[in-house]
């Protein structure tokens, strides 16, 4: 259930630790792999990729407002730079293949800024569900 969920949705808040200790979040378009890997592009300047080159653990929360459930992935973010650029330009192709608004994609609006790919390889996942019978939640350990 938990892929088909990552794969049905390809928006998240990414959460991280800046320099000072303090988080920060920001909004992603992601795409799932196996083991439930997230990737998502970012300028390689971005506030984002500081903060997970001072701390790698992050925390993505996806919700579906209609069915009134989020996932809440716990991990370590780690910057592809292996990879190269048309490497990177697929994995961009493929969130905006599975964005329900390609024109607004940030990606798209960064296009002179070098980028990055970020692979989130989690640890934990957290699914919770809200029901009129109060939460049910469901944790899963990785590793």
């Amino acid at each position: 259930y938990i892929d088909e969920f990552l794969k049905n949705h390809n928006i998240a808040v990414i959460s991280t630790v800046n320099s000072k200790g303090s988080p920060d979040g920001a909004t992603i378009y992601y795409t799932s792999k196996k083991n439930f890997e997230i990737y998502f592009v970012t300028p390689l300047n971005s506030q984002k990729v500081k903060n997970i080159k001072l701390n790698k653990e992050v925390v993505l929360t996806i919700s579906d407002e209609d069915q009134k459930e989020s996932i809440q992935l716990r991990g370590k973010a780690y910057l592809a730079k292996n990879l190269s650029t048309i490497q990177i330009f697929e994995i961009a192709e493929k969130l905006i293949k599975g964005s329900k608004e390609t024109n607004i994609l940030p990606f798209l609006k960064q296009s002179n800024e070098e980028k990055v790919a970020v692979k989130v390889k989690p640890i934990e996942i957290r699914l919770r569900q809200y029901k009129e019978t109060g939460m049910g939640e469901k944790l899963i350990q990785l590793s």
